[in-house]
């Protein structure tokens, strides 16, 4: 009977070691068992090895992701500044324009001879002129800034906006809905 050559099997990166037949002695003197203990020490090395090099690349993987995450989300932080920006500038405008508006209700007041509701429009047209210009030459971290102060320091009157504002959504909501024949029979 002639023997088959075996093929062995190792790791990338392991050493090539010939293998000997269980019971024989290796070139160097040793038992089968022998070697085998030394091939197992040798294929846990090697494993280490591969195991600290797959833990580098994930981390390196990992490094290159959260760079690329950083990215985008600063990215994304300043389209919505752009934004925010933008919005605010033609808000504020809008509000001046409110304003010069409700001076010219004043205005006709003074003429009616109705100076007590005259003097409350020109208050109301300032304060508006004042959040106009706040709009207009604030940028977007401040205008955020400001608005968690605000909410910091007066979180109840936050929470009954938010409520009111809710109110007012749902009663919008509820009217634009059509109205529903109901066929009686």
């Amino acid at each position: 009977m002639t023997e088959q050559p075996r093929t062995n099997i190792r790791p990338a990166g392991a050493p090539m070691v010939p293998m000997s037949r269980p019971g024989s002695d290796d070139a160097d003197g040793g038992s089968g068992s022998e070697r085998v203990d030394q091939l197992a020490g040798q294929a846990r090395e090697a494993g280490g090895e591969l195991a600290g090099q797959a833990k580098q690349v994930g981390g390196e993987i990992a490094g290159q992701a959260k760079e690329v995450g950083a990215k985008l989300a600063g990215d994304a932080r300043d389209a919505a500044r752009v934004q925010v920006d933008d919005r605010s500038t033609k808000a504020g405008a809008s509000v001046r324009e409110a304003a010069h508006d409700v001076r010219d209700i004043a205005e006709e007041l003074r003429r009616k001879g109705r100076d007590r509701p005259a003097r409350l429009a020109d208050q109301a047209a300032e304060r508006m002129e004042a959040f106009g210009s706040y709009l207009q030459e604030s940028d977007a971290d401040r205008i955020m800034g400001d608005a968690r102060r605000f909410a910091r320091e007066r979180p109840a009157v936050v929470v009954a906006g938010a409520a009111v504002v809710g109110i007012v959504a749902g009663r919008l909501l509820k009217a634009s809905e059509p109205e529903r024949e109901v066929a009686h029979r």
